[in-house]
């Protein structure tokens, strides 16, 4: 059976006699139960977590680099990737160490303790870390998106003002 908008034949399965790409109905069994509408655009999504993602396309981007002063970024993640991947102007390739240099004096918890029975041992895993979920991450942007996505990051998380 065709599509009853546009004609396309990859209609036949559906409740409504529609393609994908016409289908909006939440409830149809062909293309999915989508119970999840974003309050913004009105797009339907099948979980929380899809709808959440999407959620992050309707953010201003209105965080400032406190380095360059760039201001394109939706989230603190976003500033903390630009200045460690190296794209920052004023920080260039010494991004990456003056974040975690910057992290590890300020907020350490965000680094796993040493593995050893010293307690007068001031070393750390170099690798940032959750410590709700028990897991390292390669960039201390990668926890902080992490952190957004997985936790409330508001909770926990302390607030910073870096000082140029």
């Amino acid at each position: 059976m065709a599509c009853r908008i546009c004609n396309n034949k990859a209609a036949g399965d559906c409740d409504y006699d529609l393609c994908g790409r016409c289908c909006n109905y939440g409830a149809c069994h062909r293309h999915g139960w989508f119970e999840y509408e974003c309050g913004t655009c009105f797009r339907l999504f099948q979980n929380q977590n899809n709808l959440n993602q999407h959620m992050q396309t309707h953010k201003p981007r209105d965080k400032l680099c406190p380095v360059c002063g760039q201001v394109s970024f939706k989230s603190t993640s976003g500033v903390t990737l630009h200045v460690e991947s190296g794209y920052c102007a004023g920080c260039g390739e010494w991004g990456k160490k003056l974040v975690r240099d910057f992290m590890k004096e300020n907020v350490p918890e965000f680094y796993a303790p040493a593995i050893c029975d010293r307690s007068d041992s001031n070393d750390s895993n170099e690798d940032p870390y959750c410590r709700s979920c028990d897991r390292s991450f390669k960039s201390m942007g990668a926890l902080l998106q992490h952190m957004e996505a997985k936790h409330d990051s508001r909770v926990g998380v302390p607030r910073l003002r870096l000082a140029y």
